[in-house]
């Protein structure tokens, strides 16, 4: 299955765009959760050319998972994987709304990442060094804690010399991206084509057509977005139509 956009914005609706206009904060509710799905969603507009309608949103809903990790809301049977949750959406928010990147609040979805991993049923043994892998790697590279993804990367993995000549992982990409920042040991421009060509092999297959908008945006702030950058994390969003093969960009985007 490959991410059709013109099927989603043909599917998207009056009743589903004013629903998300109209949720409210209630109290009663797992707020923090309701905000990482809409949160999800509006990555998924932006993609189908919904930015205007819908990036208004955003401060509601960061003001929602912030509230929900002051009261550390309780959902799912990890609460420490729930925390982790809230905090990376947290932070895509804050990068979306106010083009910074909130590395502290990135560094604790690092930890409970790790925490998560001594709660019972969040990652299977396989997960360690694949998904799992992938996540806190991620995590590494947004919170600037390279030397903490190079010894867990290391610790999972058997792959030490990386050739960027072959397409990586994502996990084998964010052991890239720690290496050079410790030691400076890649040419910035092997970097960019090895994450281009990860990004080729995940995004249109994998993050989303499987609905992990929030997952495509981060890969795509790795490998596109600096603290000098110019481009608008919108703009950086729709890059991912540059680098899947089978998804022309739609004339409404």
């Amino acid at each position: 299955m490959i991410f059709n956009p013109i099927r989603i914005r043909e599917s998207v609706n009056e009743v589903g765009i004013k629903r998300l206009l109209e949720t409210e904060f209630d109290a009663q509710r797992p707020m923090g959760n309701v905000a990482i799905m809409q949160l999800n969603e509006i990555i998924r507009l932006y993609l189908v050319g919904m930015r205007e309608q819908v990036s208004p949103l955003l401060s509601k809903r960061i003001d929602w998972i912030s509230f929900a990790i002051e009261k550390n809301e309780d959902f799912g049977e990890s609460g420490n994987f729930h925390q982790q949750s809230l905090r990376w959406a947290l932070a895509i928010g804050i990068w979306m709304r106010d083009r910074v990147n909130a590395a502290d609040v990135w560094g604790a979805a690092r930890d409970f990442n790790a925490a998560a991993l001594f709660d019972k049923n969040v990652f299977s043994k396989s997960e360690l060094s694949t998904d799992r892998l992938d996540d806190y790697m991620a995590l590494c590279c947004q919170s600037e804690q390279y030397e903490a993804g190079v010894i867990e990367y290391e610790k999972y993995s058997t792959k030490k010399n990386i050739s960027l000549k072959r397409t990586l992982k994502p996990r084998d990409f964010g052991y890239v991206i720690c290496l050079h920042e410790l030691c400076g040991q890649f040419d910035k421009g092997d970097i960019l084509n090895a994450g281009r060509k990860m990004l080729k092999a995940n995004l249109e297959n994998n993050w989303l057509s499987y609905g992990q908008y929030l997952v495509a945006a981060t890969w795509l702030k790795i490998v596109y977005w600096s603290e000098t950058c110019n481009i608008l994390p919108g703009e950086i969003i729709l890059k991912a139509y540059e680098d899947m093969p089978n998804v022309p960009r739609p004339t409404f985007v």
